[in-house]
């Protein structure tokens, strides 16, 4: 089974502001244009299956951009190995721009056992040994395939 999540922020509740701008030259603006409106939703949604494997839905999901990417938990991850070929399978059907996240706070809230951060965030007592185990996880998921990392930005 599929679980599909909103991938974006979330508003203030009022309504949506619109302003005119003039256009720019960044190859990125205007891309959502060229998408059909299925594709342009599906760039918000993220999905989650059961196993070590993508079933073959998850690629077609993926390739056909009903959604923008997966997101990672426990019964995913086996070995490193595993994960990395998991992750690059997902980035193949998705042709390389597939959002893999995963919750990596650190200490016991760790998806990717193997990877950073050991340390909790009630441990890191200094920005610099927050700043350090941070910059560990991310070394650690993107080398195992994985591209946003769910921790939160700051506990109180």
């Amino acid at each position: 089974m599929a679980v599909a999540a909103p991938a974006g922020g979330c508003g203030g509740g009022g309504q949506a502001k619109t302003t005119a701008s003039a256009p720019s030259s960044h190859p990125a603006h205007g891309a959502a244009d060229r998408l059909t409106l299925r594709r342009q939703i599906g760039q918000l949604l993220i999905l989650s299956f059961h196993g070590t494997t993508a079933p073959a839905y998850v690629g077609n999901i993926l390739r056909d951009g009903t959604a923008g990417g997966a997101i990672l938990f426990r019964e995913n991850v086996a070995s490193r190995g595993q994960l990395r070929s998991l992750t690059a399978g997902l980035q193949r059907a998705g042709r390389g721009s597939v959002l893999v996240a995963a919750d990596q706070e650190g200490g016991a809230v760790r998806v990717v056992d193997f990877d950073a951060s050991t340390v909790g965030q009630t441990d890191q007592r200094t920005p610099g040994s927050a700043g350090a185990a941070a910059r560990a996880a991310a070394r650690d998921l993107g080398g195992d395939g994985i591209n946003v990392n769910l921790a939160p930005v700051a506990d109180v």
